[in-house]
This record gives C-alpha cells, sequence and structure tokens, in this order.
C-alpha cells in the first residue's frame, strides 16, 4: 500500500489530533477516508454510512468550525 506524506501547520495538526482522540480515531484514518470519499462523491446512490460525510454528521456545527480554525484550539 502506498505511503503520502503532506506538511501542515503544528497548530492544524494538533487540532485534529484533539478531535480524532475525541471521536475515537486517527488523523491517518480520516485522511485516508476523506481521499475515498473523493472517488464516491460522483457517485449516485445511498452515501456509504462509513463515509466522512457520515462522520461528520455525527460531529456538530461547532466542532467543525473548530477544526477549520487552529487558532481556536491554542
Amino acid at each position: 500500500m502506498p505511503n503520502i506524506t503532506l506538511s501542515i501547520d503544528k497548530d492544524t495538526y494538533r487540532a485534529a489530533r484533539i478531535w480524532c482522540l475525541e471521536h475515537d480515531t486517527c488523523v491517518s484514518h480520516v485522511v485516508k477516508t476523506f481521499l475515498q470519499d473523493l472517488l464516491r462523491h460522483d457517485t449516485p446512490g445511498t452515501p456509504d454510512p462509513h463515509s466522512l460525510a457520515a462522520l461528520f454528521e455525527v460531529a456538530n456545527a461547532e466542532e467543525l468550525e473548530l477544526m477549520r480554525d487552529a487558532d481556536a484550539w491554542k
């Protein structure tokens, strides 16, 4: 299985790790699921219950805003 490497600022990574800990997952799984969901996005039919979209349905709007704004986690 190929690996990817990406660079993000430490505050964003820290915020993502905290969110993942609170949701019993890991950053790698969230990124992997997101990339898989890109391919499903244009596929008609019932959304996959394991998709990132389904995961975000569980997260409330405030949590999502905090994930977008790493400064809020300082």
